[in-house]
């Protein structure tokens, strides 16, 4: 794994993004495999978070 060396961040062509406002509560913090999303709240999440990031 690449990971801890940061050079995983050469190969990735998207950044993840946290497109919705709200309280920034993280509640049960949980990964949508299909959407590639973390959620940390009913509303909130990270979008384009890769499976290999998440685990």
């Amino acid at each position: 794994m690449e990971t801890h060396l940061l050079t995983y961040l050469e190969r990735q062509s998207s950044v993840a993004k946290f497109p919705n406002s709200g309280d920034n509560i993280v509640e049960k913090p949980f990964y949508d495999s299909a959407t590639q999303r973390v959620y940390i709240n009913e509303n909130q999440y990270f979008e384009s978070v890769e499976s290999e990031i998440w685990n």
